[in-house]
């Protein structure tokens, strides 16, 4: 009886051993692979085997192995063997279908693994991996033969048709990839989110558009289902011909809310403002009790600005880090600060109401010029909702109101009150900082600008940071040049306040000044950017070269040239020059945070002139 437990004790330690010099070995011969010792490998794969023979990891790994060395025959021996030891494992003649494949044998290959589906023809991962294994070797044709078969398996069409879609994707066949996807949809609607997602993903596709909407068109005209109009108003939308997609979405019966208010997000994200107008106006008029239309009334107000903005060339000069503000025809805003008041009305002390009026507030400072106007709505906001998110935006835009009507200690109270609010983002505190420190330096309190400058964080935008370290730097260096740092906190403010000729001329003559070194270097940036906010683009360029030609390792060099060739394509409408002067910043400034816009530039570029 003891001798009997002892050995039930034994048995586990015993396996442990057995277990742990196996996982040994095995790292052993992933070690010798590695390092292209195949013998060795081949031979500790082989023992290995031998302890654990159906060790699919293992067997994977030496048959790999025999063909990696071109041992095709030992290969084929082995597979055979397990075969004949495992019949019911389809892993194997897949794997010995493939050895064939390798060896340019193809018929034999789809011989091996027609051999493996009739082995298991009732189960659905035979055809899946079979079909895995033809894929590997580029055998579309036969992947989709083995997935058809397998299809009408119970539960398993779905995930095979979407198998079948994506190899038809793979290799470009996209009328056949969208067949499958609308089969797809007409046992299941409930997919028509990830068939979406699925069409988007090849409807930019060389000829793929053309493919796509044929086959829509069919299935839509045969089947009178709304599903499939819905998805041409998709491809619409994605090759930017929104307003074919919204007379597709408007004539779909029983239309959902949600798919015409997502279109509609769609469109203003794409700055299509007038159709996403359209689109918002028809869902509001159509789905009045929707959860969403208290936002949905914000963005059609958001909307309507940007149809204003487009009229009036406003983005024309949103490029320029500093431009001059132009008033005229700003009247149209009032119809777009009309739908704020409504807003505001119909939501009473709600968080869109108060998003409502900071947006009307922003209007009164940017385009109408009413400062009057824009502090008493932005006091709504500060008496009336000290808990809101918008609580610390709308002083800091109080702040900025202050500023602009040379109120420097009016500004500082609201700026102090912003940074200092617990409640307040970390995003609008520093840039509350940020302006708190500006003016320290106008004021010329060099000490107490840098304590301020210096607590801009990374939660901040990457200008404003950078910004803020290259002033505090300025009046680290200058501060005790009491000349100099003088001219430099007066041309800063004059250029903040507008004033962009005479800010540009003290800017000038710092920049000419050989002895200031660094803050020459500085100046010579702003006075670069103040002759552009005059339109004095060729001027501009000559400061642009000069700065990057001198210095790549400035600080402004991948800006300034990113500027130089906005510059050019923008202010000079030189498209030839602004395409050399975008390729020269991806060649000459790998790293630079601005890279992606500059692809993004030239790829547009390239294609409006295949046009």
């Amino acid at each position: 009886m003891i001798k009997k437990l002892f050995l039930i004790l034994l048995i586990p330690f015993v396996l442990f051993a057995q277990n742990a010099n196996f996982q040994n070995k095995y790292r052993l011969a992933q070690t010798y692979e590695r390092n292209e010792q195949y013998n060795k490998a081949e031979n500790l794969y082989r023992e290995l085997h031998n302890m654990q023979p159906n060790n699919m990891q293992v067997n994977n790994k030496l048959n790999n192995l025999l063909v990696q060395q071109k041992k095709y025959n030992e290969s084929i021996n082995f597979l055979d063997e397990m075969i004949v030891r495992f019949p019911g494992d389809v892993n194997y003649y897949g794997m010995l279908g493939s050895t064939y494949h390798t060896m340019d044998n193809r018929e034999k290959a789809e011989e091996i693994w027609d051999r493996g589906l009739a082995a298991n023809p009732g189960s659905a991962a035979t055809y899946r991996i079979l079909a895995n294994f033809a894929v590997k070797h580029r055998n579309f044709d036969k992947a989709i033969e083995y997935l058809e078969k397998g299809k009408n398996l119970p539960n398993v069409f779905r995930m095979f048709t979407y198998d079948i879609a994506q190899i038809y994707y793979l290799t470009m066949r996209y009328d056949a990839a969208t067949k499958e996807y609308c089969e797809i949809l007409l046992r299941d609607p409930k997919q028509i989110n990830i068939v979406r997602t699925r069409i988007n993903q090849y409807v930019d596709g060389h000829d793929a558009f053309q493919q796509i909407e044929k086959v829509l068109k069919e299935y839509s005209e045969n089947t009178g289902n709304s599903i499939f109009t819905e998805l041409i108003s998709n491809i619409y939308m994605r090759t930017g011909r929104y307003d074919e997609a919204f007379e597709l979405l408007v004539s779909i019966p029983e239309l959902k809310a949600n798919t015409m208010y997502s279109f509609a997000r769609d469109a203003y994200r794409e700055e299509e403002f007038e159709i996403a107008s359209a689109a918002l106006t028809w869902f509001i008029e159509h789905y009045p009790d929707a959860p969403s239309i208290p936002s949905a009334r914000n963005t059609l107000a958001a909307a309507l600005k940007g149809n204003v903005d487009t009229k009036l060339g406003k983005n024309k000069e949103s490029w320029k880090p500093l431009y001059k503000k132009d008033t005229t025809g700003a009247y149209l805003y009032h119809s777009v600060i009309e739908v704020y008041n409504e807003i505001s009305a119909q939501f009473p002390n709600t968080p869109v109401a108060y998003t409502a009026y900071y947006s009307m507030a922003d209007l009164y400072v940017n385009e109408l010029i009413d400062y009057k106007k824009a502090d008493s709505v932005l006091s709504i906001i500060t008496s009336e909702a000290p808990l809101s998110k918008l609580y610390g935006d709308a002083l800091l835009l109080k702040a900025q109101i202050a500023i602009k009507q040379d109120d420097l200690e009016l500004a500082q109270k609201f700026l102090k009150q912003t940074y200092t609010n617990v409640r307040v983002s970390d995003e609008t505190k520093s840039t509350a900082k940020y302006l708190a420190g500006k003016i320290l330096l106008w004021q010329q309190h060099a000490d107490k600008a840098v304590e301020m400058l210096v607590q801009v964080t990374d939660n901040s935008t990457l200008r404003i940071v950078n910004d803020a370290l290259e002033y505090a730097m300025i009046i680290n260096t200058f501060k005790q040049d009491s000349v100099n740092f003088a001219k430099f906190a007066e041309a800063d403010y004059l250029a903040n306040s507008g004033k962009f000729n005479e800010a540009s001329e003290i800017f000038r003559q710092l920049a000419q000044d050989p002895s200031l070194i660094v803050l020459n270097e500085i100046a010579e940036y702003n006075y670069a950017i103040t002759l552009l906010a005059e339109n004095k683009y060729q001027e501009a360029i000559k400061i642009f070269d000069n700065i990057v030609g001198n210095n790549t390792d400035s600080i402004y060099s991948d800006y300034v040239q990113f500027l130089k060739a906005e510059t050019y394509r923008l202010g000079l409408h030189n498209e030839t020059m602004a395409k050399a002067e975008h390729q020269k910043l991806l060649e000459s400034f790998p790293n630079s945070l601005y890279l992606d816009k500059s692809r993004k530039i030239l790829n547009d570029l390239s294609n409006k002139s295949k046009i």
